[in-house]
């Protein structure tokens, strides 16, 4: 009988470590991904918002990772993105899976972080405006066109403010042009 004991003492002990280490786990689980800035359900309502004023049928998901100067990338459902450019490095860029016909706004976890809540919103709706202009990847005139769409949704000091604070420093043309297509665009 002594022996059932302790047999049922040790038994339940490791039943009650491992229901303590299952608790334990989720918890840091849930606070890593609340440090990494999984997107909020205000960025995904900012998104529905957008989405439904402007019509646009496809799905747009919104995922923070690991992105800034990544060469290989996991979405979430399996498909790996591969960046060939070795110089590519973006806060935020978007992603169209031809597969399944979802595009994928793809936000930095670091930059997240840091954004406020205008910054977030001003990467959103420009990754949108990439969306309704896909042939324009690449350029100028798309980053141009992406930064006007998200002046429907944020005042054009915040989309200002972010160029210059998130722009890379070997990009300084190219924030130049941006700004002052912002100030064209603001005046016109």
């Amino acid at each position: 009988m002594f022996q059932l004991r302790k047999h049922f003492s040790l038994s339940s002990t490791l039943i009650y470590i491992f229901i303590l280490s299952l608790i334990f786990s989720t918890s840091l689980s849930a606070n890593q991904n609340k440090n990494k800035g999984i997107p909020t359900q205000e960025d995904q309502e900012f998104l529905n918002k957008i989405v439904e004023n402007i019509g646009f049928e496809d799905e747009i998901v919104i995922s923070v990772g690991p992105y800034y100067k990544a060469q290989k990338i996991s979405l979430t459902n399996g498909v790996v993105l591969v960046i060939n450019n070795k110089n590519f490095k973006a806060p935020s860029f978007l992603f169209f899976d031809r597969n399944v016909g979802i595009y994928y706004i793809l936000i930095d976890y670091l930059f997240y972080k840091k954004f406020t809540i205008e910054e977030k919103k001003f990467v959103i709706a420009h990754e949108v405006g990439h969306a309704q202009n896909p042939n324009l990847r690449g350029s100028i005139v798309a980053e141009q066109k992406a930064d006007e769409f998200a002046l429907k949704y944020v005042s054009i000091e915040t989309a200002i403010d972010f160029l210059e604070k998130y722009s890379e420093a070997d990009e300084e043309d190219l924030k130049r042009q941006r700004i002052e297509n912002l100030h064209k665009v603001k005046q016109g």
